[in-house]
């Protein structure tokens, strides 16, 4: 490297004193430095540096300003910008920066070193690797980055270069027993499991107190699905006092979303925490947990006192904001996720969380939204490259792969409306590949595990590794079923590992993916300018009925929200009174909507209202909630508010609804069906946006539109005071949702659909396949 100046030596004195945190002698001595008229770049560094640590970002950023144009020439400047980027989740300028360090500099490994870092940090193992690659080409010994580069390279399943590297990192390693738990991690990953016992003994029997051992065990059970070892090898460690909290962080998270024992999982959270108070993983566990049980008040108020403390994260601090939101206030929750933002602004899933909240919001335009959504796109797609994948022309195909990419097929909504897909779709024609996240995991899992001609696990895979798989495995259309809802694997799709990327479902929001081809919907769900607001082509499939002959199983009809018998009496016939049933969130209710509702049990004195609602979880909200209708003279006892209901009882209470009421301007497509599945009409208000348009949709598919769908409250009202009480009119509907399921048939509107869009868009694409779009 070239020699340094007496200012430049002054000028790394002021850098060592900002690493042990003496920021205030740092800051001395670059004060002196300008007063004598020096503009040394780091001076206007530090003083920067001090800036922003006074929460003064304006002045910051007018500080570094002063040294973008040194930092152009000096390689130790723009190396000390990156790496104070980089704490700063700069992602990109810190990217240029050390690139171009390394280029103003000959040898200077620390940048390469330091980016392959950044890279790490960002999931991009394939950059991240080339970066240590040349950083050992000028140090080969540095043990750092042989370990990391190791590190990367097991990520990307290159398990011999991993093996190599941890071998020449051994002897640069104070402490080996990590290095050796790797070893047998790649052995075991590699399915050489003599090797991988014989690197595990050399652990246990060398460094029998070594933490680290068990910790390795237990995550890589975890990789494996195998909860009972994770729990087995958890207890076994606390029992003979050793702790860690990734043990505890493990076994919590069994606890709660494998066994489904919250009480249990906050009792482990606790204990972890008696060990390690401080530790935000832990905390973030136990704010999750609350959340799970929708005790939102207390987990606001443990997420402010953490915050008082100084213990937090982002992941907290968005289940607290998420928390204001359910509680209904909204103001505080998007003024803290605004504030989140500001400070983490590279963070996706923050994002994606921030926007799922503000896509309720009816005071934001849709455009304005639209525009949010392209640029989490970007942020999502940013440093990812295609992969080199075959084009449609290039491929022989005498079926159709099809890839599904969702972390709801479990007991969710959506899988409810995609299993008639697995159960008809054309065997000889199409294979369905399934790219499962699995948050959770049930009876649904197991049959969709079951219909799938193939079925990857992903929830353990990173987006690369998960994109590679896709492309080996020859996808020819890969669907995202999710869009941005939680615990989405979005970041799969800009590595294109398939030639036609479509996603469906999730959300009627762009993705804002620029890799996202089309957007899926039913014809008529997106109207006029609507479509602009989409990155993707809107693609319409019209629903076509399947033939009459093909028949879904009872067991199928059954999970997809089919009742049998349903009786042919509406419920007031028995009761002597008309059960009104909204069963949408909160948050999909405007206000207006609820005084419709006041107003229906007004002119009703034969009427009750049942709402089951996720929010009502927290009994405060609640009581909350009825107390706002009593303030407005219903009786309390008119009022049949539920928190939500295990699948089979949420079933069964459909039975007991005389009319539904769909939300307004948030329609919910899977309560709509499940009314009508049930028998049940519901009254839908309905407009050109389409997130207010399923209930219409549906209605207009069965014919009952013209007499249920609405423009305005107005008629709302009078249509929900006068088919509540028509008796015969709902007898009719009745008997036509009971034929239907007595006869164990629900015919299919999509699977054909969907196969022959599938088809057209391959040939399209320059794809050949040796048979017609028809099913025969």
């Amino acid at each position: 490297m070239a020699k340094m100046s007496k200012d430049d030596l002054r000028a790394r004195d002021m850098l060592s004193l900002l690493l042990p945190g003496a920021v205030d002698d740092a800051v001395v001595l670059a004060e002196k430095m300008t007063a004598r008229g020096k503009k040394h770049p780091v001076a206007f560094f530090v003083l920067g540096y001090a800036a922003l640590m006074r929460g003064d970002r304006k002045e910051a950023e007018r500080l570094f300003s002063r040294i973008k144009v040194s930092a152009l020439t000096d390689g130790y400047c723009a190396y000390q910008m990156a790496l104070f980027d980089q704490a700063n989740e700069f992602w990109e300028r810190a990217e240029l920066l050390y690139k171009r360090a390394t280029v103003l500099e000959d040898g200077f490994w620390e940048a390469d070193y330091n980016l392959g870092n950044l890279y790490r940090d960002r999931y991009r193992y394939d950059l991240a690797f080339d970066a240590y690659t040349r950083a050992l080409a000028v140090k080969p010994d540095e043990g750092a980055t042989l370990f990391n580069a190791a590190l990367t390279a097991e990520e990307l399943g290159d398990l011999d270069v991993a093996l190599d590297l941890y071998q020449k990192a051994l002897p640069h390693e104070d402490d080996p027993a990590e290095v050796y738990c790797r070893m047998a991690t790649c052995y075991h990953r590699s399915d050489q499991r003599e090797m991988a016992e014989k690197y595990w003994a050399i652990v246990a029997d060398s460094y029998p107190d070594s933490v680290i051992y068990p910790v390795a065990r237990v995550v890589l059970f975890a990789r494996d699905g195998d909860f009972d070892q994770v729990e087995s090898w958890c207890q076994a460690a606390f029992a003979r006092g050793i702790h860690h909290p990734i043990l505890y962080g493990r076994l919590s998270y069994v606890l709660l979303v494998e066994r489904d024992e919250v009480e249990a999982a906050l009792d482990c959270v606790r204990t972890g925490l008696d060990h390690f108070p401080d530790n935000t993983v832990l905390w973030q566990v136990m704010i999750i947990s609350l959340a799970q049980q929708g005790r939102y008040r207390q987990l606001i108020a443990i997420g402010e006192e953490l915050a008082q403390m100084g213990v937090s994260s982002p992941l907290i601090q968005q289940n607290v904001a998420v928390a204001f939101y359910m509680t209904g206030r909204t103001d505080h929750s998007l003024a803290l996720f605004e504030d989140l933002i500001a400070t983490f602004p590279d963070d996706a899933a923050l994002k994606t969380a921030y926007l799922g909240v503000l896509a309720y919001s009816q005071e934001i335009p849709p455009e304005k939204i639209s525009a949010l959504y392209r640029e989490l796109g970007q942020k999502i797609s940013w440093g990812k490259a295609p992969l080199k994948i075959r084009v449609p022309g290039d491929r022989c195909r005498d079926k159709l792969r099809i890839g599904f990419v969702s972390q709801d097929l479990c007991r969710h909504a959506v899988a409810r409306h995609i299993l008639p897909w697995f159960v008809n779709y054309n065997r000889d024609k199409f294979s369905w590949h399934c790219y499962a996240h699995c948050v959770k995991k049930d009876d649904m899992t197991a049959r969709f595990e079951k219909l799938s001609d193939q079925w990857c696990e992903i929830t353990n895979m990173h987006d690369l590794e998960v994109a590679q798989r896709i492309a080996d495995d020859g996808i020819d259309v890969l669907v995202d079923l999710s869009g941005h809802t939680a615990h989405n694997r979005m970041g799969i799709f800009p590595y294109r590992p398939a030639p036609i990327q479509i996603s469906t479902i999730g959300s009627n929001i762009t993705t804002g993916l620029e890799a996202m081809d089309y957007f899926m919907v039913l014809e008529g769900n997106i109207t006029g300018s609507d479509k602009e607001n989409f990155t993707e082509d809107i693609l319409e499939i019209t629903p076509v009925p399947l033939e009459e002959g093909i028949a879904m199983d009872p067991e199928v009809v059954a999970q997809i929200g089919g009742y049998s018998p349903i009786a042919l009496d509406p419920p007031q016939v028995a009761n002597g009174f008309v059960t009104y049933g909204c069963y949408s969130r909160l948050e999909k209710i405007e206000p207006r909507l609820m005084e419709v509702f006041v107003e229906i049990l007004k002119q009703r004195d034969n009427a009750v209202l049942r709402m089951v609602n996720l929010s009502f979880q927290d009994e405060t909200l609640l009581h909350d909630t009825a107390a706002w209708f009593t303030a407005r003279g219903i009786e309390r006892e008119r009022l049949k508010f539920l928190p939500p209901l295990p699948l089979d009882a949420y079933k069964l209470s459909m039975h007991t609804l005389d009319i539904g009421l769909l939300s307004y301007p948030f329609a919910g497509a899977t309560v709509a069906q499940d009314f009508l599945h049930a028998g049940v009409p519901f009254v839908t208000r309905f407009d050109d946006f389409s997130r207010s348009r399923d209930g219409f949709l549906l209605l207009q598919r069965t014919g009952l539109h013209r007499e249920l769908a609405v423009r305005d409250y107005d008629r709302y009202l009078e249509v929900a005071l006068t088919y509540g009480q028509d008796i015969e009119y709902l007898r009719w509907i009745r008997k036509l949702a009971h034929d239907e399921v007595a006869r164990g048939k629900i015919l299919d509107i999509t699977t054909l659909a969907l196969e022959k869009t599938f088809a057209q868009l391959w040939r399209q694409q320059g794809g050949t396949i040796p048979w017609g779009t028809d099913r025969g």
